[in-house]
């Protein structure tokens, strides 16, 4: 292989152990999957388009359900901000670099750590990796596939340094996710009226941006098994119960987007996406004003995305008892402008930046 792309359409193929699976990809199409025995192979559901119609049109599922603390509410209005905003997120997510280039740079991550050492350093590597996809959104979804790239190739040469780094990787990821929801950068606390997406200063809003890259991340690494489900489940029952402020929403809101979009392993079970929906309408402690339409209009977004992922685990507990394959595709994109070039400067980046600081520190 080159890792030269026909302009129509490329076939990549790997089979080996401990992954054999073939995507089917053209420019600007959907992948599809051909074949599928490993457990990250990407499989998804799309998630829901924003709603976009009025109350009126609205079926009577929602105003038989819609209720806040005990007060049956009408879908709030539409904020043209908001719905920009969830169906740019939906964009980005899908978007991802060809999957020859994740293979190749995952290949050559392992190639040169090995060089340098960093085998015997998996949290600097867990790390390295981590940071790199939360620098850009555009690659974050395209990162948390190298990451699985890498995992796989370092379970074919040693499974101990795979699972350090695994463990390394989870204990950052979470870590660094409590710490950006108790600590949002210019958040808006107790504000009424405001839709979580107001700029701050232009230094802020770079520190804010890369927050919210990593709540993304941490997501995307959900959804292909890396961090598994029940640190998943912990971490979303856990903030539950302490939304103080609208980013707090924005947070949940990227979360389950990112971790629905596909789960590697089992579904998350139906009685916890439920228990979810209960707990956004009856919230255990009221810190916020709820009557805020710009809260109720997060409030229903979260809630449209678990309603998916309900009916995803269904279907999948469906199809599982009536043995019949389901297709565990990926609805990835292929986009051109995600360049193997700028995975390539992204990570080498980030390395180089954690490399100077081992140096430094022996």
């Amino acid at each position: 292989m080159t890792g030269t792309c026909d302009a129509n359409a490329v076939t990549l193929a790997r089979d080996n152990a401990a992954k054999n699976f073939s995507w089917y990809i053209s420019p600007g199409r959907p992948m599809t999957s051909v074949r599928y025995k490993s457990s990250f192979a990407p499989r998804a559901w799309m998630p829901p388009r924003p709603a976009e119609t009025s109350t009126e049109a609205q079926s009577s599922k929602y105003f038989a359900t819609w209720h806040l603390l005990g007060s049956r509410l009408t879908r709030p209005p539409l904020n043209q901000r908001l719905q920009s905003y969830f169906r740019r997120m939906q964009h980005v997510m899908t978007r991802i670099c060809h999957p020859l280039s994740i293979h190749n740079e995952a290949c050559s991550i392992v190639h040169s750590v090995k060089n340098a050492g960093f085998v015997g350093q998996p949290r600097l590597l867990a790390e390295g990796l981590f940071m790199a996809g939360v620098a850009r959104l555009q690659y974050t979804r395209t990162v948390a596939l190298l990451i699985h790239d890498v995992l796989i190739e370092l379970n074919m040469t040693d499974w101990r340094v795979m699972h350090a780094v695994g463990v390394h990787l989870k204990e950052f990821a979470t870590s660094t996710l409590l710490h950006i929801f108790h600590n949002v950068s210019g958040d808006f606390k107790y504000m009424s009226n405001v839709t979580g997406l107001e700029k701050a200063n232009d230094a802020l809003e770079a520190i804010r941006d890369q927050q919210f890259n990593a709540v993304a991340l941490f997501g995307d690494l959900v959804s292909f098994g890396i961090i598994p489900h029940n640190v998943f489940v912990s971490v979303i029952n856990g903030f539950l119960e302490n939304m103080s402020s609208i980013s707090h929403y924005r947070i949940i809101h990227l979360l389950v987007l990112r971790a629905t979009f596909h789960t590697a392993a089992l579904p998350i079970h139906p009685d916890c996406l439920l228990g979810w929906q209960d707990r956004l309408l009856r919230p255990m402690q009221i810190k916020l004003r709820l009557d805020d339409k710009m809260i109720q209009r997060w409030i229903v977004e979260i809630r449209d995305l678990i309603d998916k992922a309900d009916l995803n685990a269904q279907h999948q507990a469906t199809m599982q008892s009536s043995h019949t394959a389901s297709s565990p595709a990926g609805k990835h994109i292929w986009d051109r402008q995600l360049t193997s070039h700028g995975l390539h400067n992204l990570i080498r980046m980030h390395f180089q930046s954690k490399r100077d600081m081992h140096t430094m520190m022996y």
